[in-house]
């Protein structure tokens, strides 16, 4: 009774009572007599068992029992940021396969409040997702013939009461790693075994995907959008790192270390620090920019000499997107970045300031502008991932099969 009286006089709940004294009462009311009421997580995760209760598991269907819906796509996203990495490389999927003729819709599952006109507008105007797909809260997507989970909260909902031949997991990282141990990684693992088919970024989450048991797994590498590409650009001494103190993967405390030690045994260099934070400035020659749109991130790449990138998961896009603008790449050993592989521009190091250090002021007097010439386009390398999975053709996965259909249809018509 106690923690109810304290939780009444809180201010805030106070006010609310005040000013809306029926609900408040009875709210209050409903709380002695049931107690603690759940926590937002305990809901969420409750929830999330709930949904499992009513997969398919045992599904049988084939090719001819495909639905004539006017959506043969459903991509089940999280809300996003205008600047959220994640839901551009699905923008860019979602553009791929507009262009072979798939008709596709997007719905946002959350269990929180958001604007779905704002994120509709992010969707269109940020990630330039065709006007005509339609943007709308989630619904289940069984108006649809296909279902795509892209990050693991939305990956048991796109599953319920659906066949697993239907549904297929875009995978960008190894989710298990943001979570704590306890029911985010049970559900992650559990919500993985009833999809078909996945499609991950890089082939050390395809590896995640087997041992998961999903029986149609490819993969994609990574692309670059144009706007990286060098232009005849005047480099000054500047080393460019990539900063995320929110996210752990990014290791911005060892980013932050790494730079520290450079400018205080080299008095010419400057470090940048981008990609997160808020704009700061740490020392004479240490600043942070924040976030920043694409373009001008590219600006900075291409006025800079070498770029640091660290992950602690799956590798991230940014090195090639580096190495595109002309700069040499240092990054964290393991198996996780490896590959990536260009390792005549790309340094794969121990995570240890000294080392870093050391490597960057061997290589600030270098040119590195041939870099630009081994990464691929973003259309490349997506037309080239879903011509991988189209021949991957086996009964546990029907979209395989309607994408060989697909991408026959676009030869027949181009040539």
């Amino acid at each position: 009774m106690k923690s109810e009286v304290k939780l009444l006089l809180n201010p805030t709940i106070f006010k609310f009572v005040l000013r809306h004294p029926i609900i408040g009462i009875k709210r209050f009311a409903k709380l002695l007599i049931i107690g603690r009421a759940p926590s937002g997580c305990e809901s969420f995760f409750t929830h999330q068992y709930e949904l499992l209760e009513v997969v398919d598991t045992k599904c049988e269907c084939d090719q001819k029992q495909l639905h004539d819906y006017s959506t043969e796509i459903c991509w089940v996203v999280l809300p996003t940021g205008p600047d959220g990495g994640g839901a551009r490389t699905i923008s860019r999927f979602i553009n791929a396969l507009d262009g072979l003729g798939f008709t596709q819709k997007i719905q946002i599952w959350s269990t929180d409040h958001f604007d779905l006109e704002a994120q509709s507008k992010i969707w269109h105007e940020n990630f330039y997702v065709p006007f005509d797909i339609e943007i709308v809260k989630f619904n289940s997507g069984r108006d649809a013939n296909f279902v795509f989970a892209t990050a693991w909260q939305t990956a048991i909902p796109a599953a319920s009461k659906q066949c697993k031949h239907r549904l297929v997991y875009l995978i960008q990282d190894d989710e298990r790693s943001f979570e704590a141990i306890g029911d985010s990684q049970n559900l992650i693992y559990q919500g993985m075994q009833y999809f078909g088919c996945a499609l991950t970024a890089g082939p050390w989450l395809s590896e995640l995907a087997t041992s998961c048991k999903i029986p149609v797994v490819s993969h994609f590498d990574f692309g670059v959008d144009p706007i990286y590409f060098p232009s005849k650009q005047l480099k000054n001494n500047q080393v460019v790192a990539y900063y995320q103190p929110g996210k752990a993967r990014r290791e911005a405390g060892l980013i932050l270390a790494i730079a520290k030690r450079l400018i205080s045994e080299d008095k010419n260099l400057e470090v940048l620090l981008v990609g997160g934070g808020e704009k700061a400035v740490f020392g004479p020659r240490l600043r942070c920019s924040g976030i920043l749109r694409p373009h001008e991130m590219a600006q900075i790449y291409r006025e800079s000499r070498v770029g640091i990138v660290l992950s602690a998961t799956n590798a991230s896009l940014v090195p090639y997107e580096m190495l595109a603008a002309g700069l040499t790449v240092l990054t964290n050993k393991g198996a996780h970045n490896e590959w990536l592989g260009r390792k005549e521009a790309i340094q794969y190091l121990d995570a240890v300031p000294a080392i870093f250090s050391h490597a960057i002021k061997d290589l600030v007097g270098h040119d590195n502008s041939m870099w630009s010439d081994m990464i691929p386009s973003w259309d490349e390398v997506i037309l080239k991932a879903l011509i991988d999975l189209s021949k991957m053709r086996r009964h546990e996965s029907l979209f395989p099969h309607i994408l060989t259909n697909k991408l026959d249809a676009r030869n027949k018509y181009q040539f």
